[in-house]
């Protein structure tokens, strides 16, 4: 028998062949049939193709997947609904009836869940930078983005799951702008003093036992062992921090911003600039390669700034100004759409 398109959406799940939307919404799938794991799992053709249909259907989340009530039915009990159309036994495949498919797939998920976690928890891998040029790019997994000037050491880990621990270690100067995360803020430890913020942008400069800190835009707390309750920093301030408790604050101006920001790819601000330089400076920021859909989107102009975003925030914001789409995958950006009207 012909397998079902829900047949074909298992195996492309279990050869890791489903895009990563398709993905999560499947494992959201996963976790509402999780509910019924005491019980011999089947599902009606009709809900075979219902999820099917949710889970490639680009307008819908997770969220959407989570709210699907599946209709399951204790195959114990089939041979007393024989007589019932809507509880129609799925395709025999590899000699495996479909809910002993099913709830192989889950189990393998459940045990697969617990290993990754075990391991992203304890096989970090270390990695320190130390810049011997002018300056270098660093780009953490979660987006945040650090140029660090020549004599710095930057100390960070990445777990094996690709998760960026969310603090590091610096001395030197470095620039940084971090990727927002409100549950999880980003800490950076500079001897006995520390750096906490969500999502900002600032420079560091160190020397001893005292910070420089240059707060472009967002919020960065300051503490210390000698000062745990420690001090705010707001953004367009500067401030001197010494472990001595000794604190500075002063107005930061723009000429201060543009040194600190120089020879930076951070500045994406543009007036009626092509789309071309837009898209090229994006390329030469976050690493990645753009193709164009409709290679004419690049003689459209824009005005707008878009410092201090990550790339999907970037891409979403050029979106609500043009006509476009776009599709994150490693480091390829596809974009699609008209762009501009007047083309």
């Amino acid at each position: 028998m012909k397998p079902s398109d829900f047949d074909l959406l298992l195996d492309r799940y279990v050869d890791d062949k489903l895009s990563d939307a398709e993905r999560r919404k499947f494992e959201a799938w996963m976790d509402v049939m999780k509910e019924h794991k005491d019980t011999n799992l089947e599902l009606s053709k009709q809900d075979e193709q219902l999820i099917y249909q949710r889970i490639m259907n680009a307008t819908t989340t997770p969220a959407d997947i989570l709210k699907f009530t599946p209709q399951v039915i204790n195959a114990n009990l089939q041979s007393q609904r024989s007589s019932s159309a809507s509880a129609t036994i799925l395709p025999q495949r590899s000699g495996l009836q479909p809910w002993m498919r099913i709830a192989a797939v889950i189990l393998l998920l459940i045990t697969a869940s617990a290993v990754l976690y075990v391991y992203r928890n304890t096989q970090a891998s270390s990695t320190e930078v130390i810049v011997n040029t002018d300056s270098k790019k660093v780009m953490l997994n979660d987006g945040t983005l650090i140029w660090l000037e020549r004599g710095s050491v930057l100390k960070y880990s990445e777990m094996g799951g690709g998760e960026t621990v969310r603090n590091v270690s610096l001395t030197g100067t470095a620039l940084f702008e971090v990727a927002k995360d409100a549950t999880h803020p980003f800490t950076i430890a500079i001897g006995d003093m520390k750096v906490t913020v969500v999502g900002t942008s600032f420079s560091i400069s160190t020397d001893l036992n005292v910070i420089d800190l240059k707060v472009i835009t967002g919020k960065v707390h300051l503490s210390s062992t000698t000062d745990t309750k420690g001090v705010d920093v707001f953004p367009n301030e500067k401030i001197s921090y010494s472990l001595q408790g000794k604190i500075n604050i002063a107005p930061l101006d723009s000429t201060e911003v543009s040194a600190i920001t120089q020879n930076t790819q951070y500045d994406m601000s543009f007036r009626n600039s092509a789309m071309s330089e837009v898209f090229a400076r994006i390329e030469k920021k976050f690493d990645v390669i753009i193709t164009l859909e409709n290679k004419k989107m690049n003689d459209c102009r824009i005005t707008g700034d878009f410092s201090d975003h990550s790339l999907a925030d970037t891409l979403t914001l050029l979106s609500e100004i043009l006509e476009l789409e776009f599709v994150i995958k490693g480091k390829t950006v596809a974009i699609s759409g008209a762009g501009c009207n007047e083309l």
